[in-house]
């Protein structure tokens, strides 16, 4: 199931555990309602609510997204010359 699209995650972290997540909502309201009942019937875990937006993938930027094939002005305005 793609889940990518909810972006509020509710993540528990257990004593001696890496922190896990449990699941995701739409909505930030239903992810704290569910964070409420964890705290209150789990009472050895630590419980959050986190926003992960849909474009979490880091963005290359800088010289390197440049390739050598890419066409600068003046070789577009070159080739149009004939």
């Amino acid at each position: 199931m793609n889940t990518s699209h909810r972006p509020w995650v509710i993540v528990a972290i257990f004593p001696d555990h890496k922190p896990k997540e449990l699941g995701r909502t739409y909505h930030r309201a239903d992810a704290e309602a569910h964070v409420r009942f964890l705290q209150r019937y789990v009472k050895q875990g630590a419980f959050y609510v986190m926003f992960d937006p849909e474009n979490s993938e880091p963005v290359q930027t800088g010289p390197s997204e440049f390739t050598s094939s890419a066409k600068t002005p003046e070789s577009a305005t070159s080739q149009l010359r004939g």
